[in-house]
């Protein structure tokens, strides 16, 4: 039940840009969704937390002009964030890959642990750290993660190709 039209409204924003986030297709502009709800609650720490990981995911995958942009953006939102709530989990992510450039992968595992170990169902932290383990050859832990999201999310589309890419890594290509 919600109070009011903006109520519904910030609900459904947050829906759908953790579901566009959740298919893992760059068209899907989840940022554009999460941008809109910090319009409407600029105090919401998860609204910001959710826009500064998105507009970090973006600086890997844009233009150089997107990438200032969205790095501009993505640390302006963390900041928002995490002075709203020191542990928002998705400000956490977007500052990790901020900095990742200057994270040896230990450092960055275990950031990304800490983060899982207080956020046990956090899908965008299962899936920068499946990532990480799946680019050192930790396929299997990597795999174990990416099953992980799944009971949580089953249909989240973003995890399925990640899934059938390391069973064929690890030698279950039926399964694949």
């Amino acid at each position: 039940f919600f109070n009011s039209r903006e109520d519904r409204e910030f609900k459904e924003l947050m829906d759908r840009g953790e579901d566009a986030q959740a298919t893992s297709d760059p068209d899907s502009h989840p940022a554009e969704y999460f941008r809109r709800a910090v319009a409407l609650r600029p105090a919401d720490a998860k609204a910001q937390g959710s826009l500064a990981y998105a507009e970090a995911i973006r600086t890997d995958n844009g233009q150089p002009d997107q990438t200032r942009a969205a790095l501009q953006e993505a640390e302006s939102a963390a900041t928002a964030a995490l002075a709203l709530e020191p542990n928002e989990p998705n400000a956490q992510l977007a500052r990790i890959i901020l900095q990742s450039s200057s994270l040896d992968l230990a450092g960055t595992e275990d950031r990304l642990r800490r983060i899982l170990g207080a956020y046990p169902d956090s899908i965008n932290a299962m899936k920068q750290l499946w990532n990480l383990l799946q680019c050192v050859g930790r396929s299997r832990e990597a795999l174990a993660l990416v099953e992980r999201s799944l009971a949580i999310k089953p249909l989240a589309s973003g995890s399925h190709y990640p899934r059938a890419q390391l069973l064929w890594i690890t030698g279950r290509t039926a399964e694949a």
